[in-house]
């Protein structure tokens, strides 16, 4: 997102987030997002998205408090947004109850959540866990009764089907050929969870 952006993803996401930031009178904004680790291989200079009032007070994007970086460890590949990127350790992260962001999406206590392809719903979904188990563990009634994740209504935003892409050729290898049909069942499989996931599912094509 901020951080050695790429890809379309990238810019639609941060388009998309610039024009809800420009609704400052009933709309806040807050944004989870991966964060290389910075000795990662072809980094690209981070592009900070523009800035209003009421979602940010800073300069520096590492304390602005409208983006929440989740550090990635340094095996992680970047510029990746298949099945061998980093989408595991991010969603990993963004449930991990040490580093906090169950605790701070409870605390903001968001109308609406969109998650950005399959990546991002499990991401959401890791943190919904957390929340859960965090409440679970509380000892006040007043927590248990606050904000939960089930008050937000959660959009499946595709971007892009991974699931219809095309992986192969014809003349691929028996061998080749399997890869492929992993690759096809694992997409498939995680959108189909994202869908039943999600309140409202948005697509960019009639194809998707």
């Amino acid at each position: 997102f901020n951080y050695s952006p790429f890809s379309g993803n990238g810019v639609l996401a941060r388009s998309l987030v610039s024009s809800l930031i420009r609704r400052t009178d009933d709309c806040v904004v807050r944004v989870i997002c991966a964060k290389p680790h910075p000795s990662t291989l072809g980094l690209s200079k981070d592009i900070y998205i523009a800035k209003t009032s009421s979602n940010s007070d800073d300069d520096d994007d590492d304390s602005n408090d409208m983006i929440w970086p989740v550090n990635l460890p340094q095996h992680c590949q970047w510029k990746r947004l298949d099945r061998s990127g980093p989408w595991e350790e991010y969603a990993t992260a963004c449930g991990d109850g040490h580093l906090g962001f169950a605790k701070s999406v409870k605390e903001f206590e968001p109308t609406n959540v969109v998650a950005v392809d399959w990546h991002g719903m499990l991401a959401w979904e890791s943190i919904r866990h957390a929340i859960i188990l965090q409440d679970y563990k509380s000892e006040t009634t007043d927590e248990k009764e606050s904000w939960q994740p089930c008050d937000a209504s959660v959009c499946y935003y595709n971007f892009r089907v991974y699931s219809s892409s095309s992986w192969g050729h014809s003349g691929q290898s028996n061998e080749a050929e399997q890869i492929i049909s992993n690759d096809d069942q694992f997409y498939r499989e995680k959108e189909q969870l994202s869908c039943r996931l999600a309140t409202v599912i948005i697509c960019l094509s009639e194809h998707d």
